[in-house]
């Protein structure tokens, strides 16, 4: 029996441990809720992802720059008293039969300077073979009507291009013609050509200033 002069009995009451299972739920989802981002990410980075083309790190390709090519040219003095010659720059060619050609495209182009074009071409350049030491050109009879009459002209034109093969092409010393692919006689009926005709360098009496200008087909573009 408790005394009335007794003071009350304390009663204490201490907080309930914590409950191990509750820590270990709660680092469970933790570790769920990062694997999930990270197989997100994942997801996102190697499927989803938009691809971006790589970048070549190669250099850029130089451009290609046409260096053409020198030839020497004759053409016959306005005056008629011989021939002018010249160093121009022409189009670089692929194959020779093309830079063949071209010489006898330039040899029909106006000079200017006190000279004046040497063949006027209504079918395009002639075919030119080179043999040795022979070079044959096959005119067509449309351009022989074009040239010009007389001695001294026929002299001045087979000069002309006798020295422009010779100088251009050194293993060459002499000029055969032919018309429509039959060897001729004459050009216009002065000069035999029964037997080919020399490259003729003592008929050259000045030389015109050299003008390097890259042409384009017909077209000539000279600056002095």
């Amino acid at each position: 029996m408790v005394s009335p002069d007794s003071p009350p009995k304390k009663w204490s009451r201490l907080p309930p441990e914590p409950v191990a299972k509750s820590s270990t739920t709660g680092r469970l989802l933790l570790l769920i809720a990062l694997g999930a981002a990270l197989l997100g990410f994942a997801t996102y980075r190697f499927f989803l992802q938009p691809t971006t083309p790589a970048r070549s790190t190669a250099p850029p390709a130089e451009a290609v720059v046409d260096s053409g090519r020198m030839v020497s040219l004759f053409y016959p003095l306005a005056d008629g008293s011989g021939l002018a010659s010249t160093i121009l720059k022409r189009p670089a060619c692929q194959e020779e039969t093309a830079c063949r050609e071209d010489l006898l495209l330039a040899l029909s182009e106006n000079p200017g300077a006190g000279s004046f074009s040497l063949l006027t071409l209504p079918n395009g350049p002639p075919a030119i073979d080179i043999d040795g030491a022979t070079a044959t050109i096959n005119f067509s009879r449309e351009t022989i009507q074009h040239l010009p009459g007389g001695v001294q002209s026929e002299r001045l034109v087979l000069a002309a291009l006798a020295n422009t093969l010779a100088v251009n092409y050194p293993q060459v010393q002499q000029l055969s013609i032919e018309i429509d692919g039959v060897p001729a006689e004459t050009l216009k009926g002065h000069i035999d050509l029964s037997t080919p005709f020399a490259p003729d360098f003592s008929l050259v009496r000045r030389p015109l200033l050299p003008s390097f200008p890259i042409q384009s087909g017909n077209n000539s573009e000279r600056s002095l």
